[in-house]
């Protein structure tokens, strides 16, 4: 299911990526038109499969970073601050090396 959030997110991701919706177009090779994803950022219309497929690949997210309900960055962030249970406390520690491993190659991929 595709979370209500989704144009907002493509758009932050986008933006993240110093990319305008053309940029982004060109890199789909226009599977998606400049027009679609305008469409896509402001809710008017649902990607399909294909769609979603080609757009985190061009992005360089994961499709769950663009349509999970729970953006990954604030799963990570709730683990973090949620310390008082010890099966909680593993799993902050298992994944903290993930999260430093997505800042390293968000930080690579920001600097091409």
């Amino acid at each position: 299911m595709i979370p209500d959030d989704f144009g907002s997110r493509l758009r932050e991701i986008r933006e993240q990526r110093n990319l305008s919706g053309r940029d982004l177009a060109q890199q789909l090779d226009n599977v998606i038109s400049q027009s679609g994803i305008c469409r896509l950022e402001k809710g008017t219309k649902l990607p399909t499969a294909s769609e979603l497929l080609a757009l985190s690949w061009a992005l360089g997210v994961s499709i769950d970073e663009l349509i999970d309900e729970h953006k990954l960055s604030d799963r990570v962030r709730y683990v973090a601050r949620s310390t008082s249970n010890p099966d909680l406390k593993s799993a902050r520690d298992a994944l903290l090396p993930y999260l430093q491993l997505r800042i390293t190659l968000n930080q690579v991929n920001d600097c091409h």
